[in-house]
């Protein structure tokens, strides 16, 4: 597992580009994604996710990432996105809806296989109802 020691970076001061680098390269070495609450910036995964949730200057970032060859970073971007609520996840791309690849969902004890494809509907029909109601 790779860890990013200095995590007392000021995110908000941090330039997008450097971020989402820094997310990218975190997620690509995690084994699952871990949707866990945060504490003290564990899981970073998740805590990598909620930083940049928090910049709406990096939703245009996270949408190119949806695309990304690594199922977990793409899954990591679906959570940042839908934690930002993002009108990206009203139009995911058709290819993101056709990926099969399997990947880990751990919340609290519970590990779960997801198709890529299924959680990004998940996700995306989450959206539509919450929005369907405002």
């Amino acid at each position: 597992m790779l860890f990013i020691e200095d995590m007392t970076t000021c995110e908000s001061c941090e330039s997008v580009e450097a971020l989402i680098l820094r997310a990218v390269e975190v997620w690509k070495h995690d084994q699952l994604v871990n949707l866990t609450p945060t504490w003290k910036q564990e899981p970073q995964g998740h805590y990598l996710a909620e930083t940049l949730s928090k910049r709406l200057d990096c939703e245009a970032s996270l949408g190119q990432l949806l695309s990304h060859e690594n199922e977990i970073v793409v899954a990591y971007s679906l959570v940042a996105l839908e934690i930002m609520d993002s009108t990206l996840l009203g139009r995911l791309p058709n290819e993101l809806i056709e990926r099969k690849q399997l990947f880990t969902r751990l919340e609290g004890s519970f590990a779960i296989d997801y198709e890529l494809a299924e959680f990004a509907k998940e996700i995306q029909k989450q959206w539509f109802e919450k929005h369907r109601q405002s």
